[in-house]
């Protein structure tokens, strides 16, 4: 696997997003795709798994309980989940294999 700006490589395969990607995890058969997203820009919803041996495709689930604020950062939890938050430390647990949102909690 490998990216560059906008596009994510796994072995013939190729992606291209409508960001820049900003950090990629692997995780449980995943690649976890965190796209920057411009400050001029209200797109939300930024992270994306890519499963690396099917190529299918999952979006994060649409975080309802807060107004939208694109994902700033995020890491692999110890049950190989995924935690990102926004710039307000808002932060969401995330289903690594699906993009569902477990939980939600605020970090500062």
């Amino acid at each position: 696997m490998k990216y560059k700006e906008n596009t994510i490589t796994i072995g013939d395969f190729k992606r291209k997003f409508d960001f820049n990607i900003r950090k990629v995890v692997e995780t449980r058969g995943y690649f976890v795709i965190l796209l920057s997203i411009p400050f001029d820009n209200n797109s939300i919803d930024n992270i994306y798994g890519i499963n690396e041996s099917s190529l299918k495709l999952w979006r994060v689930e649409r975080n309802n309980e807060w107004s939208g604020l694109p994902y700033e950062n995020m890491n692999i939890t110890t049950d190989g989940n995924i935690f990102a938050t926004d710039f307000y430390g808002r932060g969401v647990l995330i289903d690594s294999e699906n993009g569902r949102i477990l939980d939600r909690k605020i970090t500062k």
